[in-house]
């Protein structure tokens, strides 16, 4: 797929995607991505592409890729993350575009996402939120009772940067089946449709994506996992970034929340509980029947998501000019 890179700076590059059917009235879509992985997910074949499939709807998209941190960002944080990076992000596309923009967010990207509008939401007119984590204390949430007792200060202090390899092993713990139950599925519609080799070949791209995790910035994941997860503090006492105290209460612009029934890694449930946290008037929510990353290429949710996104778009585009 064709993109342009824009912008670079230490921390990440951004991307821009031009639409063949671009419409006018939409907003530019920015792009975060979680930490974990790449988003490469977004674009991984022709017909699996998230990317691909809101250009066809007429969207302007751009893309923020991280970059793989170096021993030399160890002391990275998440304010450089949300109010360096993202912001510098938006800014440009803000400058680019004219107008302003809706923020979308996979995963921590989302929570990351949300932090910034909390803090400035100026040059955004919505936020959509993609099997985003908001309150990690539900029940049922494998990774928040795999750390609750951890003593996160004193680890911290023998990592500079955490090893992609620790976080690949956290998170095939707590859903140990996650690709043997495809390949299962796939041995059994063996000679029933026609495919299956592109079929075969797009689970080994989705496996090699899954194990593909980079090193993560020392300060940043641990301030992520102590005082998101185990402080849960932004649905509780409210997160501190940039020297201002966030709570989910102020915020002030519109936000779909897409969330999966099935996702291993994060319940339903920590991503639905945004909705008892915000104005009823700017809250909408969509339970998809998939998984984690069902939602961002699955056949179902390529079908509808794309779709609700636009419709979701244009019905808040008066706040977009």
């Amino acid at each position: 797929m064709i993109r342009h890179k824009i912008a670079q700076a230490k921390g990440f590059d951004l991307y821009y995607y031009p639409s063949q059917k671009l419409e006018l009235d939409l907003p530019p879509i920015l792009i975060t991505f979680a930490l974990v992985n790449s988003p490469t997910i977004l674009d991984i074949s022709p017909e699996r592409s998230f990317i691909n499939h809101l250009l066809n709807l007429g969207f302007s998209i751009y893309l923020i890729e991280w970059c793989v941190p170096t021993h030399s960002d160890h002391s990275k944080s998440l304010d450089d993350y949300i109010m360096g990076d993202i912001h510098s992000a938006v800014e440009n596309v803000y400058v680019r575009e004219g107008k302003k923009l809706l923020l979308m967010g996979i995963c921590q990207g989302g929570y990351f996402n949300l932090c910034y509008a909390l803090r400035r939401s100026e040059r955004l007119c919505g936020i959509i939120l993609l099997v985003t984590p908001i309150d990690f204390h539900v029940p049922g949430n494998r990774i928040y009772q795999m750390i609750k007792y951890m003593n996160l200060d004193d680890i911290e202090k023998r990592m500079i940067n955490v090893p992609g390899w620790c976080i690949n092993q956290a998170i095939f713990s707590v859903s140990p089946f996650l690709f043997s139950l495809k390949k299962i599925k796939l041995l059994k519609e063996v000679g029933k449709e026609t495919g299956l080799t592109s079929e075969s070949e797009l689970i080994k791209k989705v496996e090699a994506w899954a194990w593909d995790c980079p090193p993560q910035a020392g300060k940043a994941f641990f301030q992520f996992t102590k005082n998101c997860i185990q402080e849960n503090a932004l649905v509780n006492q409210g997160l501190v970034i940039d020297g201002k105290l966030l709570k989910l209460q102020s915020l002030r612009i519109p936000v779909l929340n897409i969330y999966a029934v099935h996702d291993p890694i994060w319940p339903m449930a920590c991503a639905a509980a945004l909705s008892h946290h915000i104005p009823p008037s700017l809250y909408q929510g969509i339970k998809h029947p998939g998984g984690h990353i069902g939602v961002m290429m699955g056949r179902a949710g390529l079908a509808v998501l794309p779709r609700n996104i636009y419709d979701w778009a244009h019905a808040h585009s008066e706040i977009c000019l």
